[in-house]
């Protein structure tokens, strides 16, 4: 009996493998089945709490326990594990633990024989691949051995079948027993079998049906086969016989149907006899005025089963003169009639009437099939969005809920209209595509773009000096031939007759402004014409050299020096019978760097003269300075090329120390005002503050030479005097303190406690130094009463007005 604990202790409680121990310092690969009771009865339908240590394991593996983790109280529907076999039992899967038995007194027991070939080394055997793995192929080999007659010879052990034309509901009989209900189905049991381990009834068809996948019964689990079932007692088929059951055609409304009760051996021929099938058929042809044609096709659906009642209905429905709904029962799920007319003409030519009729006919059919309003109303949903999209599309505009959009380019258009760029523009693509009104895409609006355009465009990277002063490839897109895009923006203008200057240009000139500004991580340099009525407006700037690096010397000189030339042939040609001029416009540093100068610091630091920052501040100089040209601004180049480049002597040459980048004289240039104002605005605004302060120092200082002053400018003058006067003895006392407080901190420190002379001398110290604190701030209260008494002497009215002799 020790030799069989032991045995006992090596196997799984549930699926009796072998318990694998080698990982229990890792992970527990094996469990006490005493900690998992209820979990297994759930899932295994096993009580371990009466188990014998003697004859059932106490531990069970890893893999029992993924099942039981896995299926523990949870209606499965999948396979059994490859240890542990599956059977159904009511609504929910559960497993099947292994069944044990108790150790004979002379032999062995399956368990010492399962043990001892667990304990058998070596190597296993490699199985063959048979097509499908290989739990499934056992489970179907077990399957297939329950399974051991053929389903004519299953039925054979059974009566004769009384079902016919529908269920044994147990309503349909006048005084069911519980105990002739199959535990499968819930109806009263047809063809009648009993399994060996239950005295229960069963079904033939529902007992066949189950062994097609389980091996076992469907009550308790025990391993069965088909030829265990045996026929039930003959007083059970005897009292089945008898029970009274009404005709299978009988009613379930006030328009009844046969009320004919017979025994269920009866059955089958009073319903091949019954009269109520000629009574139905004739039912539409001799039914009261008073009767509706619903109450008759619904009373008849609920009456009539099988291929007999579906003729009967189509008929009934056919011959009706009205559109209606019939539900009839089949014993699973009801089918709903509809009757719905053979349309003579199609929808495309029918009337709106007739549309309306066939709409609601299509609606209440879409709600039968999807199962209510909301349902239809998702069902619609979903046929919309799986359609194809040109489907969808052409059915919105058919529908007239989509427009058929905006035509090819009105994209473009609204973009330059509007002086969109591209965000913009998707933006308002969002916004117009819901109200259904879509745009072009914006690639396609770029190619069309990119093909109408008349004009080359260069796109490069060219090193240009970046944050910090590093070096760095940076795009830089530009026209190709600015002359020609000028030429053709001129033509554009005239075209659409825009081409009208402002009041003081010549009628036989043509102005063209160039310049550029820094902004937005990009430096933008462009082209205005000034023969316009908005010359500076937004929509009459066009860009031709945009890069993205700061407005730098030498970045200028690197992307806008290639331009230099075709500038120089743009100014003076001629356009028909006008000339065409050039000016340069921007901010004052843009200005000054384009003509070569070192800034507005610079001793020189006037862009149109060559006048001396000393001489603009003080305004001694009589003479006018020399204006600037180009020839004086190569002049001074050179001079200061020859001199070394040196930035320090930038000032005795003009300030003049890079070559300029366009040929236009500088009486072209326009005067960057708002720029100017910016700078001088504030310089006036402060020596206005100045002034103003002087002059309010000059009265109070020449106040006794007014004659007759008012009462209130005395009071002033007089708290001022007293405010002065305050401040000066408070600081006076606060250095007499400080004073008195080094001498007592002195005398303290040497003076000897013994000395009784000298300790008198530290208390008078003492003494005055308290006294003296005290004065302050009675100062400091005087002191702040005089400056409220000021400020409400000075912004009272009566004390502005002055009469001066």
């Amino acid at each position: 009996m020790e030799e069989h604990v032991k045995n006992l202790a090596q196997l799984c409680r549930l699926c009796a493998g072998k318990l694998h121990r080698r990982y229990s310092g890792r992970a527990a690969s094996v469990y006490p089945v005493k900690d998992y009771a209820v979990d297994i009865f759930c899932c295994f339908s096993t009580d371990i709490r009466q188990d014998d240590p003697e004859i059932h394991p106490t531990y069970f593996c890893a893999s029992c326990r993924a099942t039981l983790t896995k299926y523990s109280g949870v209606a499965s529907t999948s396979a059994a594990s490859s240890k542990c076999a599956s059977t159904t039992a009511g609504p929910s899967t559960r497993r099947v633990a292994h069944q044990w038995v108790k150790h004979p007194e002379i032999g062995t027991c399956e368990a010492c024989e399962m043990a001892e070939k667990t304990v058998q080394g070596g190597r296993p055997r490699k199985r063959k691949f048979l097509g499908m793995h290989a739990t499934a192929t056992t489970q179907r080999i077990a399957l297939d051995s329950s399974i051991d007659m053929e389903e004519d010879e299953f039925f054979e052990i059974t009566t004769t079948s009384y079902r016919h034309h529908g269920r044994l509901a147990p309503s349909r009989f006048v005084a069911p027993l519980q105990s002739l209900t199959c535990g499968v189905c819930a109806d009263i049991v047809d063809r009648p079998v009993q399994p060996p381990c239950c005295e229960f009834l069963l079904c033939a068809s529902c007992v066949f049906a189950h062994h097609q996948e389980h091996d076992t019964c469907t009550h308790c689990n025990a391993q069965l086969r088909l030829s265990q079932y045996a026929a039930p007692h003959p007083l059970l088929i005897r009292v089945l016989r008898e029970q009274l059951v009404r005709c299978d055609f009988a009613g379930q409304n006030s328009l009844s149907g046969c009320t004919v009760i017979v025994p269920l051996e009866k059955l089958q021929s009073h319903c091949s006899n019954c009269s109520f099938i000629t009574d139905v058929a004739s039912t539409h042809r001799t039914i009261s005025p008073s009767t509706t044609v619903g109450e008759i096709i619904t009373a008849s659906a609920a009456m009539l089963q099988g291929d007999t009642a579906n003729k009967l209905l189509a008929k009934l429905i056919t011959s009706m003169q009205v559109d209606g709904k019939v539900e009839q029962w089949t014993g699973r799920r009801p089918i709903t009639w509809v009757k719905i007319t053979t349309p003579s003409i199609s929808s495309s030519e029918a009337s709106s009437r007739v549309l309306r009729r066939r709409e609601s006919t299509l609606q209440d059919i879409s709600e039968l099939v999807c199962g209510g309003e909301s349902g239809s109303a998702s069902q619609r949903v979903h046929s919309t969005r799986v359609m194809p999209k040109e489907s969808r599309e052409s059915l919105l505009r058919d529908a007239g809920v989509l427009s058929e959009g905006p035509a090819s380019g009105v994209g473009l258009a609204i973009k330059a209209d509007l002086q969109l760029p591209w965000y913009k523009l998707r933006k308002l693509q969002r916004y117009l595509r819901e109200f259904g009104v879509p745009l072009e895409s914006e690639h396609a609006m770029r190619q069309k773009l990119h093909k109408e355009l008349p004009f080359d465009l260069l796109a490069r990277e060219i090193p240009l000096t970046v944050k910090d002063g590093n070096i760095s490839l940076c795009p830089v897109v530009s026209f190709v031939n600015l002359v020609d895009v000028v030429l053709h923006y001129i033509g554009m203008n005239e075209k659409a007759g825009t081409l009208v200057g402002p009041a003081g240009l010549p009628q036989d000139e043509i102005w063209v402004k160039v310049g550029g500004d820094h902004g937005y991580k990009s430096f933008k340099f462009c082209f205005e014409l000034a023969n316009t009525a908005h010359p500076n407006a937004l929509y009459n700037t066009v860009p031709f050299v945009v890069f993205s690096a700061k407005d730098t010397p030498a970045n200028l000189a690197a992307t806008l020096s290639p331009y230099s030339e075709q500038l120089s042939q743009l100014n003076g040609m001629k356009w028909k019978d006008k000339t065409i001029k050039l000016s340069l416009f921007g901010d004052y540093e843009f200005l000054m760097k384009a003509y070569g100068l070192s800034g507005a610091a610079g001793r020189h630091p006037c862009l149109f003269c060559e006048a001396n920052k000393n001489d603009l501040q003080h305004a001694q100089s009589a003479s006018t300075p020399p204006p600037r040209t180009l020839h004086t601004l190569k002049s001074n180049l050179q001079a200061f090329q020859s001199d070394g480049s040196r930035l320090s002597r930038a000032k005795e040459y003009k300030n003049v120390i890079r070559p300029a980048l366009f040929e236009i004289e500088l009486e072209n240039v326009c005067i960057p005002v708002l720029h100017l104002d910016l700078g001088i605005f504030p310089w006036i605004y402060t020596a206005m503050l100045k002034d103003a302060e002087k002059l309010d120092l000059a009265l109070a200082k020449f106040s006794t030479d007014i004659q007759q002053p008012s009462e209130s400018f005395v009071r002033v003058s007089q708290q001022h005097h007293r405010l002065q006067e305050a401040q000066t003895e408070l600081a006076a006392q606060q250095q007499e303190i400080s004073n008195v407080q080094q001498h007592l901190y002195f005398v303290m420190l040497h003076c000897q406690q013994e000395d009784q002379t000298a300790m008198a001398a530290v208390a008078a110290v003492q003494t005055h130094w308290a006294q003296l604190k005290q004065a302050p701030q009675k100062l400091q209260e005087e002191v702040w009463s005089s400056h409220c008494q000021l400020h409400q002497l000075i912004v009272a009215p009566a004390c502005l007005p002055l009469r001066v002799s």
